[in-house]
């Protein structure tokens, strides 16, 4: 009987990650779509929506429609890369778990990537490449989705207590 009750937990907890999942996956693809019409029609107001959130450099962005886009390439790819990783949890999720020091490793690669090719872009060491701009920002969305979604999951087996998302101090 017990074993039933914590089959049941499990998959209400599944339901409700994969609920989560997907609304990510939803909203970021509604974002994306959003950000391609504004460009596609050259609403104009896109840049007074994104300007909060991006620099909107027009040098460092795509165009769709002849237009360019209303956020730069790196934000446009993190956008992507949050539905596209919101969408694999949901499909790969349940099967494939990453562990907690894997998704550590992951968001700092990513992290680290993305604010190596801005040191060297200022340093001058190559010019504005917004393919590689994108192509960053779409790892870095995708690592930040599965590590949202990967710690939103991960509870304790022994005590079913959720994990901090803190880091440990060595201060007690």
């Amino acid at each position: 009987m017990k074993e039933l009750k914590i089959g049941d937990n499990r998959a209400n907890r599944f339901r409700r990650y994969s609920g989560m999942a997907l609304g990510g996956g939803i909203c970021g693809s509604i974002l994306v779509t959003g950000v391609l019409l504004i460009a596609l029609f050259d609403w104009d107001c896109g840049s007074g929506i994104f300007s909060h959130l991006c620099h909107q450099h027009s040098d460092r962005c795509l165009t769709f429609g002849g237009t360019a886009l209303a956020v730069c390439a790196r934000c446009f790819g993190i956008y992507c890369g949050i539905a596209i990783g919101c969408f694999s949890h949901l499909i790969l999720g349940a099967r494939n778990k990453i562990s907690s020091p894997w998704l550590w490793i992951i968001i700092g690669v990513a992290v680290f990537a993305n604010g190596l090719d801005s040191l060297l872009e200022a340093l001058g060491i190559y010019g504005n490449l917004p393919g590689m701009r994108f192509a960053l920002g779409l790892i870095l969305g995708v690592a930040l989705a599965l590590f949202v979604l990967g710690r939103a999951e991960a509870v304790l087996p022994a005590t079913r207590e959720r994990r901090s998302n803190r880091l440990l101090s060595s201060a007690s």
